[in-house]
């Protein structure tokens, strides 16, 4: 789905659409798990701040946003279907990117680093072996690189889901 609806649906931390979305104080909505992995890198510090609007906020200050979990979830389902019919198969003897998940986090490869020219998982995006890094969306980067971004082989350090 590439239309303004799927945009409004996108998490401004993963650039995906939104998994579990919950809103902060200042009205400002992110996936859980993004907001979740924000507020413990920054759990050293008194108060987590938006990664948006910069505002204060805490754990207890996340409230569910049960209408866009709806949405959200229709417009993946929608996106997903759209996305079988127009997937390429993996060559004998790989696995397609959507299919794997960082070794170091548990999480699926959701971005590319153009810098490294390899899958990443949001974690690793904001952790200090990619810092200052120019990432691209694992579908975008399919369609600027072709689809070779989309594989890797079933022996590479990536563990498939």
């Amino acid at each position: 789905m590439t239309s303004v609806l799927s945009e409004q649906l996108q998490c401004p931390v993963c650039l995906c659409v939104f998994t579990d979305p919950v809103s902060l104080p200042c009205n400002h909505t992110f996936c859980r798990p993004c907001i979740s992995a924000h507020l413990l890198r920054s759990s050293a510090k008194s108060q987590s701040r938006c990664p948006e609007c910069r505002g204060p906020f805490s754990q207890k200050d996340l409230r569910a946003h049960r209408v866009l979990t709806n949405m959200a979830d229709a417009a993946r389902e929608e996106e997903e279907s759209g996305l079988a019919a127009r997937e390429p198969e993996a060559p004998q003897g790989h696995t397609i990117a959507s299919e794997l998940v960082c070794p170091e986090h548990d999480e699926k490869f959701k971005l590319f680093c153009e810098t490294d020219q390899r899958l990443v998982c949001v974690i690793c995006r904001d952790g200090e072996k990619h810092r200052g890094h120019k990432f691209t969306p694992v579908k975008e980067a399919a369609k600027i690189y072709g689809s070779t971004v989309l594989f890797k082989p079933y022996n590479c350090a990536y563990t498939a889901v």
